[in-house]
């Protein structure tokens, strides 16, 4: 079983080479998304070191709380839902992390990926499934590592320090191999191997560290353990002082001690070995690079040493003999009933109150939210709809679909209840560019009967006018023309941007380096530091400045001008809390949400079933309505069919 361990040895480097110049972007742009929340990164055997690292990087640059899980933990904590997850794997076809991340996914955390070093794996399978995760996949030049993760865990760790980099938009790069120590990589490696060279015949290893000796010694306590070499311990300088040394006390002749330091913490590391006796084996290693570099450079160590041990005990740690029960529990599949195990609470209860299940489960306004929720969903069911008003992007348009047009899918079910008799229409912030998309999708007999709201509601038209949207992009005056001045005179704001303008709306996208929430507070604060009669909407890529006077209800206000004041229409939208683009549109009685609720009640509730989001909400929406003689009821049921 595996490989020889120095084979795996011997790629190292051209591994760090390779990382050095492979494109980061699309990790990036996770880690990026998830820079102003709590984030959880998992991991199980070599990964959880890796692990542990992007957890350290997180909390450094993001300065947000964040942790390393194994896949058990994070699969039973509930904390996931209100957190960026991200999952770490070499193959993506572990039992564990399948089940674990479908456990996670249905918890729907805020933004959810998986870093994996194969393009092609039953998790991406199983990802595809689940609206708005993301899956990153990465072609390691090693190959598939052996028995111990390697030349993976190398590169995964790699890779996340690039892509912190470039989420925060920091203009650094790795050095070269060589070049990582600056006494140079290979000499300081090898001052390490005869500083230990004596010392690998001791049945426990203690590793003191750090912070930043953290994953090199989880690296280290999973190689030595995974291959039989010694029994680990790992403690931090200072929480080693707190009663640990009595076991090393009375078990110093088979214990050696390893300290593995930083720069900043090698002062404190010699400062500790200096009071053990002299009879305690021990060796302290420094590294010698900066920062989040050291990490990198003891994690490289760790690597080595399991090799290192492995020659002094005539061990190959890349083929170990794997005995028969460990062969089993490996291959153990421990999610097959908990990944069907029907929830307990409505997951629109929860989506809606923003309560925890825990909580749900004791406290007395879990009643109060689950009439109201049969209120919603009995009032909605009556109903005869005579018109569907759906926002466009992340609701009809996926984000993939953005600069193409929706899916053959989305396209059938519009068809359908046009042809059916209702009215459809289409509220959007965007101009000609949906017009151009809708008329590739919808038939052209219906065109007259879809209603386009666009900039936000400021030009209603049906889709068959060709002049719309018909606002002038020449040099805007009035409020929003005060409002555009303000932009560019404040420089670091516009450096942070790319604006678009007409007479009725000014849209701001954040460049690739900033994050959709900071832009938006920012907007907000020019907008209401001004005393500017504006307002201030939010999507997912864009901010939207408006008037007071642009909604997306003038759509329902045409749509009821076509088929009658009396006539009830569904909205459906995926951004329903403020200062969300859709929120206004989700106010009205009858309204759906395909991600984000408001706290009303009446209305704006999410019905999806767990784990879908976005176009995939919607198309269930409108697969549950029924249509006859021209109007659609909503058919709850339909929904648990998906």
């Amino acid at each position: 079983m595996g490989r020889p361990y120095k084979t795996e040895i011997a790629k190292l480097a051209n591994t760090y080479d390779w990382c050095r110049r492979v494109d980061v972007s699309e990790l990036a742009g996770f880690l990026r998304s998830a820079r102003q929340t709590s984030m959880t990164f998992v991991g199980s055997g070599g990964s959880f070191a890796v692990a542990a690292f992007a957890a350290g990087l997180h909390e450094m640059y993001a300065e947000c709380i964040s942790r390393p899980a194994t896949a058990l933990d994070v699969a039973f904590s509930p904390a996931a839902r209100n957190s960026a997850v991200l999952f770490i794997t070499a193959g993506g076809k572990h039992p564990d992390i399948l089940g674990a991340f479908t456990r996670v996914a249905r918890m729907e955390p805020k933004h959810l990926a998986v870093l994996c070093g194969s393009r092609v794996s039953p998790l991406a399978d199983v990802v595809a499934r689940f609206s708005g995760a993301s899956y990153l996949p990465f072609t390691f030049p090693a190959g598939k590592d052996g028995f111990l993760a390697t030349n993976s865990a190398l590169a995964s760790a790699l890779l996340l320090l690039r892509g912190f980099w470039a989420a925060h938009s920091l203009n650094l790069k790795l050095p070269k191999y060589e070049a990582l120590d600056p006494q140079g990589m290979d000499r300081w490696i090898e001052a390490a191997r005869e500083l230990t060279l004596n010392l690998w015949n001791r049945p426990n290893i203690l590793v003191l560290h750090g912070p930043a000796g953290t994953a090199a010694a989880l690296d280290l306590e999973s190689r030595f353990h995974e291959s039989g070499m010694a029994a680990v311990q790992l403690a931090d300088f200072r929480n080693f002082a707190h009663g640990r040394h009595f076991w090393l006390a009375r078990m110093k002749q088979s214990t050696l001690v390893l300290a593995l330091a930083a720069p900043d913490e090698d002062d404190l590391a010699s400062r500790t070995l200096a009071l053990f006796p002299d009879d305690i084996k021990r060796a302290q290693i420094t590294a010698n690079a900066p920062g989040p570099l050291a990490s990198i450079e003891l994690l490289l160590l760790s690597i080595h040493m399991a090799g290192w041990s492995g020659t002094a005990q005539g061990i190959d740690p890349g083929r170990p003999t794997v005995p028969e029960f460990g062969r089993r529990i490996y291959h153990l599949n421990a999610w097959a009933t908990h990944n069907n195990k029907k929830e307990q609470w409505e997951p629109a209860v929860w989506r809606k109150s923003k309560r925890s299940r825990a909580v749900l489960q004791s406290a007395d306004e879990s009643t109060e939210w689950t009439n109201a929720h049969s209120e919603f969903v009995n009032d909605l069911a009556s109903s005869r709809f005579a018109a569907v008003v759906l926002d466009y992007d992340d609701t009809v348009c996926a984000p993939t679909e953005r600069y193409t047009r929706p899916s053959r899918a989305m396209a059938d079910e519009l068809n359908r209840l046009l042809g059916g008799g209702l009215w459809v229409g289409i509220a959007t912030g965007r101009g000609k560019s949906v017009r151009k998309a809708l008329c590739t999708i919808v038939k052209p007999a219906f065109w007259t009967r879809v209603v386009v709201g666009y900039y936000n509601g400021a030009q209603v038209a049906a889709l068959s006018d060709a002049s719309a949207p018909a606002v002038s992009k020449r040099q805007i005056g009035g409020v929003l023309g005060q409002f555009l001045s303000l932009l560019v005179a404040d420089r670091h704001l516009a450096a942070l941007v790319k604006a678009e303008s007409n007479a009725v709306q000014v849209k701001i996208e954040p460049v690739e380096a900033a994050g959709i929430s900071d832009v938006a507070r920012w907007i907000q604060h020019l907008v209401a530091t001004s005393q500017l009669p504006l307002r201030v909407v939010v999507s997912s890529r864009s901010i939207d400045v408006i008037l007071p006077t642009t909604s997306k209800n003038a759509v329902i206000k045409a749509l009821r001008h076509s088929c009658g004041q009396a006539a009830e229409v569904l909205c459906i939208g995926d951004s329903g809390e403020w200062p969300g683009n859709d929120f206004e549109l989700l106010a009205n009685r009858h309204s759906l949400s395909s991600d984000t609720t408001s706290p009303d009640p009446s209305t704006c509730w999410n019905l999806a079933p767990v784990g879908t989001r976005y176009t995939e909400a919607t198309l269930g929406y409108i697969k549950a309505l029924h249509v006859c003689d021209g109007t659609a009821h909503f058919r709850p049921g339909a929904l648990e069919k998906l």
